[in-house]
């Protein structure tokens, strides 16, 4: 699986892996820049329910590199949970243009591939 901290030329990176304020803002301003969403898992390595959802976040973004699919450890990185009122793990939460568009809450594995489907039709859509 490709990860990277640094996103790089015209595809967004399967994953991107975000440990501070700085590559947040980054990941977002590349997405814009490719007019893609943001895709955001909001986890944390000692939360047991995270574990499923990480490993379904993980392959999805593997498999849909189209998407900007970004993963935040609150543990690394707090504050940007804080700013988005995180207050449960795991939260998907789907940007657009820097705007929140759909959050979801733990148990959200069906959420999740909805989200991931909707956005490729409408990438598919657009393109046409």
């Amino acid at each position: 699986m490709n990860v990277s901290h640094t996103p790089v030329d015209s595809a967004p990176p399967a994953l991107t892996r975000v440990a501070s304020d700085d590559e947040w803002e980054r990941a977002h301003r590349r997405a814009r820049q490719l007019d893609t969403p943001v895709l955001a898992l909001f986890d944390a390595k000692h939360s047991g329910a995270s574990v499923k959802t990480r490993a379904l976040f993980e392959e999805l973004a593997s498999e849909h590199g189209s998407l900007s699919f970004v993963a935040v450890d609150v543990d690394d990185n707090e504050d940007v949970a804080y700013r988005l009122g995180i207050e449960a793990l795991p939260t998907i939460v789907l940007f657009k243009d820097g705007a929140i568009v759909e959050q979801l809450g733990t148990n959200s594995d069906d959420g999740l591939r909805s989200i991931v489907a909707r956005q490729l039709r409408l990438q598919q859509l657009s393109a046409r």
